[in-house]
């Protein structure tokens, strides 16, 4: 039931004309899209920018995510919206929302370390630190290497400006020239 010929125009004009992060496709759906703008004329090189359906490209804008079988799903940049995530993520935190920044250090186990002495050292918790490192129990091996999570306490400061990237045109198509249509006319003729 799927219009191709017309689905593939409202894909096109969404990457051409405006500013499309991604677009969520089922890959089968993406299969015959590919397929029908290749037979229709694009350029390959440009379909394997946009396509993740045998492309190896590092970052399509289509993907395939499960569940957009029915459906597209699009996604726009949005500067407001980050810029007001990034300053809303520290009170989204406190309350347990979404996960407070973290990053990793990591520690070379010496003998004799423990591992409640290694959390309280770096002002953490035993299970943070079983968890990251996938430990059953408490007991740590010198010589290998822990990750050691820590919180980061960010200050809310005005976030760098979004920077959306070029829009990903296809290449210009070579132009047809009156004078190579004539040209065909008077040979057809002898």
């Amino acid at each position: 039931n799927l219009d191709v010929k017309r689905t593939w125009a409202l894909v096109r004009a969404l990457v051409t004309d405006t500013d499309v992060e991604y677009i969520f496709i089922n890959s089968s759906i993406q299969k015959l899209l590919k397929e029908y703008a290749l037979a229709s004329g694009e350029d390959r090189s440009w379909l394997d920018s946009l396509f993740q359906y045998r492309s190896k490209h590092a970052w399509p804008i289509i993907r395939h995510v499960h569940g957009h079988d029915t459906h597209l799903h699009v996604r726009f940049y949005n500067r407001v919206a980050q810029q007001l995530g990034v300053r809303a993520h520290r009170w989204l935190a406190r309350r347990g929302i979404v996960k407070p920044y973290t990053r990793y250090l990591r520690h070379r186990a010496r003998r004799g370390d423990l591992l409640g002495n290694l959390a309280k050292r770096y002002g953490t918790t035993v299970a943070a630190i079983q968890k990251i490192n996938h430990l059953r129990n408490n007991r740590i091996r010198a010589g290998r290497t822990y990750l050691i999570p820590k919180k980061v306490k960010r200050r809310i400061r005005k976030p760098p400006p979004l920077s959306i990237p070029p829009r990903r045109l296809p290449p210009p198509r070579p132009a047809k020239t009156a004078a190579s249509g004539g040209q065909r006319q008077r040979r057809a003729a002898r």
